[in-house]
């Protein structure tokens, strides 16, 4: 697959508890629809094989198997279940990261075009909308003050610089030492 393809996901971000409902009767299906195909078909292919194996020691063949050897396969059974309910809370979890990565990296780009065409009070907007989500990203604190100096907010710029150092444990962004902005194809993650 190409890296410019993305595969869909299906129900995750437009119903989640549909999607839960469908992991709740079929395990391992919730995860496939949230994106996770391959952690997805693997917990639906461990539950499918420990129920079969329970229902063949405790239903089918009961004669055949020792008392214990039932209880361990339903136990197996039900500990498959939980795992598949496990795995689709971690693939949920990863579809909203990527999901909250790419609005991030969607309105970095938006930000720079503002930022090309000149529009520094438009971009300064957009800053705001997107520091709401992301409060302690350095990138976006980074922007706000090169932003606010440009637009002669000189007292604002000093305030979100005294924030920005604060946060700025690794002194990244120090004075005169900033990574120059990011392009446009760029993520807005300064390494």
């Amino acid at each position: 697959m190409s890296p410019d393809r993305e595969v869909p996901v299906v129900a995750q971000a437009r119903a989640p508890h549909a999607t839960l409902l469908v992991n709740l009767l079929l395990p391992g299906a919730g995860a496939i629809l949230s994106g996770s195909i391959g952690l997805g078909l693997g917990a639906g292919l461990v539950f499918a094989l420990c129920a079969n194996l329970a229902i063949l020691t405790t239903l089918i063949l009961p004669d055949d198997f020792t008392r214990f050897a039932a209880w361990t396969t339903v136990a197996l059974a039900i500990a498959s279940y939980g795992l598949a309910q496990v795995t689709f809370a971690v693939a949920h979890q990863r579809g909203i990261e990527i999901d909250r990565a790419s609005r991030r990296r969607d309105g970095l780009r938006t930000l720079h075009a503002a930022v090309e065409r000149g529009e520094h009070a438009t971009a300064l907007e957009l800053v705001e909308r997107l520091a709401a989500e992301w409060p302690d990203d350095l990138a976006l604190l980074d922007w706000r003050v090169r932003l606010l100096r440009e637009l002669g907010r000189a007292e604002d710029a000093s305030r979100a610089e005294a924030e920005l150092r604060r946060l700025d444990r690794h002194g990244i962004y120090a004075r005169g030492a900033a990574p120059a902005a990011p392009r446009a194809g760029a993520d807005g993650s300064h390494a």
